[in-house]
């Protein structure tokens, strides 16, 4: 019974270090970091990171691609 307890102790753990890694506040730090980043798209980003599949997609994205991501949904008004 111990280790069932130990074991959901370590999922519930896994997932919320999982969710503060997507968090809309570590999505904001990394927007901030990019250097040139258009107004629009930058309001636009606050937007779409009410999203968690977006936020997801934002984090995991190799730096160098996050804002040709961002610039292509805002384009297309897809908000996920």
């Amino acid at each position: 019974m111990l280790e069932i307890a130990a074991a959901s102790k370590m999922r519930a753990a896994a997932m919320s270090k999982n969710e503060d890694q997507f968090s809309i506040s570590t999505c904001i730090k990394v927007l901030d970091e990019i250097q040139g980043l258009d107004q629009r798209i930058y309001f636009f980003a606050l937007d779409l990171f009410e999203n968690p599949i977006a936020r997801e997609t934002f984090i995991s994205l190799k730096s160098e691609r996050r804002v040709t991501w961002l610039q292509g949904k805002s384009s297309s008004g897809n908000m996920v």
